[in-house]
């Protein structure tokens, strides 16, 4: 059941152009989505929060500014989980 009903964990990940066509990037933020699609998200430094409606959503936040991009990555699925 916990598994079941676990929110899907990801981080939001901001790349650029380092130059010379090299790409570079950060992680900028970490979320957790529910089963209803509402989202949470908090920046990498602790200083935003945001409630959105979707994942997708924080691409926009983190990928405004010139030149950035932002793109999901889900962390690993509930078979992964270990118990203590």
């Amino acid at each position: 059941m916990v598994v079941d009903l676990a929110p899907r964990q990801f981080a939001v990940v901001q790349v650029w152009d380092a130059g010379e066509g090299e790409p570079d990037g950060c992680v900028a933020a970490w979320g957790v989505v529910y089963e209803d699609g509402r989202t949470q998200v908090s920046s990498a430094d602790g200083v935003s929060r945001f409630v959105l409606g979707s994942p997708e959503r924080a691409t926009w936040w983190f990928g405004r500014a010139e030149g950035v991009t932002a793109r999901i990555v889900w962390l690993a699925g509930p078979d992964r989980v270990v118990t203590a």
